[in-house]
């Protein structure tokens, strides 16, 4: 959550997803309010 109230948002709502990094650091993408496609729409996994 720390992560999360760093970027300034206020809730997980507000986040499409957060991405454990190789060095152990949390990196947040915030949700989109511009269009309804994901922006890890061709994201694999």
């Amino acid at each position: 959550m720390q992560a999360v109230r760093n970027k300034s948002l206020g809730s997980l709502s507000e986040v499409e997803a957060i991405v454990l990094e190789t060095d152990g650091e949390f990196s947040v993408i915030p949700r989109s309010d511009q269009d309804s496609t994901s922006i890890l729409a061709n994201v694999s996994i």
